[in-house]
């Protein structure tokens, strides 16, 4: 009986240069099926990174397998089917399940019919995934690089039109640079969101998008390989885009800060003015809130309530604290800082401006190395002309800082601050609650029942 043979090819889709691998592939495999004297029942092409397991013709591949369609899986090797253990293992049992055999063409030690395969599986199938991984940390190495540049490598936002990595202004830039200003003036995204006939959410995503200032994000995001679904990471890399910004940095800042002074409205718990830092409390052992709870002590001669915070992990990582005694605490701090002015932002302006200098001497010793670079041939002219000239512009930039001592945002700061904390006392308790989440970003609180505060700087 002439057997029935199922082709498997894929190819990386983070290797776009292997593309034309897959007509190898097919060809290989077509005549290895002819050598057999098989007749070929389906070929299942991919385009798609091994590491994923939820492929379409991955699971194309299940499907026939638990249907019985064919008799003999013929791949170009191990690595064709996935580049995760668990997958290969999983496919290779359901094919002895099923009576089906296989065929790996580059690796034919590694055939149903090898006294070795199960052997070489298990090590193969290793290697396999020890191969992607440096893989993926190669390239993700290389895209870092590429973003460090400057350039950008995800697709351009509204404003922007995308040409070899680097982002250039469109006939729709305007529209961001009003969004930006009119916001600045008062106007309200539901009214820019009406102008524009665009959503709300995504006026909020273009006053957030640091790109428009002349930066690139690199890291924002990450897929999960098995799911598929994408992530956002709080933490991430910014570098100096070869882009021309269309807001100034100071104007995105200045959006920043307005957007986090309206955040505290729709803050969980901020009209409850039973704990005034309910929703700003931190723990410092598992990074949880703290949340405001009302309990009852017990004794022989009665009972009294009293209110604490406790963590909200439920977990006992220090003795439950009174809310008033630890609200009092915080209080008293921030008073304090009032009452020197937020002096203390100068110093950390000042410590900034020790970072700038470090950073002049960085780009001085990289002008020399891109020099060197340029005599010994490695790059051409017009590179190596673009490379100072972006280094140049940074210098400045730095230079204009290092002169500075104290920043005018630093001083818009602290004025705001100051004006906040006039007559605290004299307002009401909701009113206090409201000042202390504009001006208060977290207080982290310790076991050793002391904690640390920080500002919306």
């Amino acid at each position: 009986m002439i057997k029935k043979a199922l082709i498997i090819l894929r190819v990386s889709s983070e290797m776009q240069e292997e593309r034309n691998s897959l007509e190898a592939q097919e060809d290989q495999a077509k005549n290895f099926a002819k050598e057999k004297g098989y007749v070929i029942y389906k070929i299942i092409k991919e385009v798609e990174s091994g590491l994923y397991n939820n492929r379409a013709g991955y699971n194309e591949l299940l499907e026939e397998i638990k249907l019985k369609s064919f008799d003999v899986l013929i791949a170009y090797e191990l690595s064709r089917i996935s580049r995760t253990q668990l997958e290969i293992h999983t496919t290779i049992k359901k094919l002895k399940e099923n009576k089906i055999e296989w065929h790996f063409i580059m690796q034919p030690q590694l055939d149903s019919s090898s006294d070795l395969s199960d052997f070489l599986l298990g090590l193969y199938g290793g290697m396999a995934a020890q191969e992607s991984k440096q893989l993926s940390m190669r390239l993700k190495a290389r895209f870092k690089y590429y973003a460090s540049q400057g350039y950008c490598l995800t697709s351009p936002p509204f404003g922007y039109d995308l040409k070899d990595k680097v982002l250039y202004k469109n006939d729709k830039s305007y529209i961001v640079e009003d969004i930006f200003h009119s916001y600045i003036n008062g106007v309200t995204k539901n009214r820019l969101a009406r102008k524009y006939n665009k959503t709300i959410t995504t006026i909020s995503q273009i006053l957030e998008n640091i790109t428009y200032a002349g930066y690139i994000k690199y890291g924002r995001y990450t897929q999960d390989k098995s799911t598929m679904k994408m992530y956002t990471n709080e933490e991430y890399e910014i570098y100096k885009g070869l882009h021309e910004p269309i807001i100034s940095l100071e104007e995105f800042n200045l959006v920043q800060k307005i957007l986090r002074d309206k955040k505290m409205r729709h803050i969980k718990g901020s009209e409850d003015t039973r704990f005034l830092f309910s929703s700003l409390l931190v723990c410092a052992v598992c990074n949880r809130k703290l949340v405001g709870v009302e309990q009852e002590w017990k004794s022989k001669s009665g009972s009294r309530k009293y209110r604490a915070y406790k963590c909200a992990s439920l977990k006992t990582h220090f003795r439950q604290c009174k809310s008033e005694d630890l609200d009092n605490a915080i209080l008293e701090q921030i008073k304090e800082y009032a009452k020197n002015n937020f002096e203390f932002l100068n110093i950390n302006s000042q410590k900034k401006k020790k970072d700038y200098s470090k950073e002049i001497k960085r780009l001085e010793e990289k002008k020399k190395r891109i020099a060197e670079t340029y005599t010994d041939g490695f790059i051409n002219r017009d590179e190596y002309r673009r490379k100072i000239y972006d280094i140049d512009s940074e210098l400045r930039e730095l230079y204009n800082l290092n002169k500075e001592e104290i920043s005018e945002a630093t001083v818009n700061l602290k004025k705001k601050f100051i004006e906040y904390m006039e007559n605290f006392d004299e307002k009401n308790r909701l009113q206090q609650k409201k000042i202390l989440q504009l001006i208060v970003d977290k207080v982290i609180y310790y076991p050793d029942e002391t904690f640390e505060i920080f500002l919306n700087v």
